[in-house]
């Protein structure tokens, strides 16, 4: 599978355009426990502090 092929479907997948932009501007809109698995479980062993 080409490069190519991986990119495409992110880049028509809908918000992408949008997401990019706010990347771009620094805006982070990704909440971590969307894209860190058990992440909540270690903010809550750590008192709430992750």
């Amino acid at each position: 599978m080409s490069t190519r092929q991986l990119r495409s479907p992110a880049y028509s997948a809908p918000g992408y355009q949008q997401a990019r932009a706010d990347a771009r501007r620094g805006e982070n809109t990704t909440a971590a426990e969307l894209v860190v698995p058990g992440r909540a479980d270690l903010v809550a062993e750590r008192g709430g502090h992750g």
